[in-house]
């Protein structure tokens, strides 16, 4: 073996613990000086009562278990060992003499994962050990991912709790507005609808989801209702406009804000339309400046009467002023008459 594969296996190795349990020694005679100069970290370990308490604080990577360990049958450590929780997943290969007899299916059932027989070969020894550290590694691995995407499914079960809780707050909210609410995308498909909408307009919104004006409007509307949803798109201002809808009892008139929904990225990806009925505003300012016009007609005819009636009644008073006028100079009439026909030039004037 060259240097620098020496070098690279150490470094590849480093802080891989390997427990070789053993009370003879013939174990550890073999494959102590084979694993350390691996660069595997190698802890020994005899029977006793507390074995497993031992390997459990030790808490290793790997565990060479000797098929004739004394004091307990191999099989049953193997078992006692996959019942502890910190280390039911380290891997346990057992190592006997093949004069021993190792029970192959004894091995796996007891929870062992592999067996050397003795003598054995370096390099097929340290193979199975790589193999097994990288299988670990990659069932360790897998297993944090599968925590993982258990957090991960967790979190987007969240997310989509707190969606739904959006979606029907937002729902709630638009759907007790007096006014018309709607929302479509940049094709100009319905996306959102209030109950307003729907009771005005007949629809169900389970039914209008994923249309457009053209399958509930006539198509001179939904021409202008289009033209006005591209120009916010396009734009990406808000606009006001006033639309007519046609209903039963005649045409309604709206006045709409419409405005665009942003993504992320900035993008104009929908429009949001808020519209609310003025027809009868409209009525009232028709009805205010009829009466207005009416009110300003009944004026001037009020003039030309007053202007007629004051040529017609000054005609007759001009004869009686000057009538009265001559006989101020009548000296012969009394203070008293005079008096009287001050008072009648005054009036007339």
């Amino acid at each position: 073996m060259s240097l620098c594969t020496l070098m690279r296996n150490i470094m590849s190795n480093t802080k891989v613990e390997i427990v070789v349990v053993d009370d003879s020694g013939t174990n550890v005679e073999c494959l102590l000086p084979l694993l350390v100069t691996e660069g595997y970290i190698v802890r020994t370990v005899r029977c006793s009562s507390s074995i497993v308490e031992t390997i459990c604080t030790i808490a290793p990577d790997l565990i060479f278990l000797d098929i004739t360990i004394s004091g307990i049958d191999a099989y049953e450590l193997c078992r006692r060992l996959k019942e502890n929780k910190p280390i039911s997943d380290v891997p346990v290969i057992f190592v006997g003499a093949q004069e021993n007899g190792i029970d192959r299916c004894r091995v796996f059932e007891s929870g062992g994962i592999d067996f050397v027989s003795l003598p054995f070969h370096d390099k097929e020894v340290l193979v199975r050990v790589k193999t097994h550290m990288d299988l670990r590694r990659v069932r360790t691995r897998l297993e944090k991912q599968d925590v993982l995407l258990e957090q991960g499914n967790a979190e987007l079960v969240k997310a989509e709790q707190a969606l739904q809780e959006c979606d029907q707050r937002l729902q709630s909210i638009v759907d007790n507005a007096a006014a018309i609410i709607y929302v479509k995308d940049a094709h100009c498909r319905y996306t959102l609808i209030n109950r307003k909408f729907e009771l005005l307009f007949n629809v169900k919104r389970d039914v209008l989801i994923g249309k457009t004006d053209y399958d509930i409007f006539s198509k001179e509307a939904a021409d202008v209702y289009r033209k006005n949803d591209l120009m916010v798109l396009k734009s990406g201002r808000a606009i006001q406009v006033e639309e007519d809808v046609t209903y039963n009892d005649g045409v309604h008139s709206y006045i709409s804000v419409k405005f665009p929904l942003h993504n992320v990225k900035n993008k104009n990806y929908a429009v949001c339309g808020i519209s609310s009925d003025i027809t009868l505003r409209k009525q009232a300012e028709l009805f205010a400046h009829q009466a207005k016009e009416a009110a300003e007609s009944a004026n001037r005819a009020k003039s030309v009467f007053l202007a007629n009636m004051s040529h017609e009644l000054r005609t007759p008073l001009n004869a009686i002023l000057g009538f009265s006028q001559l006989m101020q100079r009548d000296a012969s009439m009394s203070a008293t008459s005079k008096k009287h026909l001050f008072t009648i030039n005054r009036s007339g004037e």
